[in-house]
């Protein structure tokens, strides 16, 4: 019991809660854990990939990478954030753009912060 309790307290201090628009997504990092037992199970995938992308992944080491899997799920993991910081910053143009030309919408911001700095 207190090998799976102390199993547990070092998978859950690896977790990282990532909020984006209002979800929540839970990230494990197993490689910490090479001997650990994976309670989720890696799946594969095959990709069709070009001479110039095997020579890249071939260089993995080069780059600091243990192997090109880690490679690819750091590439990936990268992806993922910009392609959310993408959506976000389009997101936060559209609201930028409504409230620029809603003049209802600025006055109650105003008043709004002229509340809040009374407190």
């Amino acid at each position: 019991m207190l090998l799976i309790l102390a199993s547990f307290l070092a998978l859950s201090a690896n977790v990282c809660y990532h909020i984006n628009s209002g979800f929540f997504k839970t990230f494990f990092n197993i490689t910490n854990f090479p001997n650990f037992p994976s309670i989720f199970p890696i799946k594969e995938q095959t990709f069709k990939l070009d001479e110039s992308q095997i020579k890249f992944l071939d260089l993995c080491q080069k780059y600091g990478f243990k192997d090109a899997s880690e490679l690819v799920i750091m590439a990936i993991q990268r992806l993922e954030i910009a392609l959310e910081t993408e959506q976000l910053k389009e997101s936060a143009m559209l609201y930028a753009e409504v409230y620029a030309e809603d003049t209802e919408l600025q006055e109650l911001a105003e008043l709004g912060l002229e509340e809040w700095l009374k407190l």
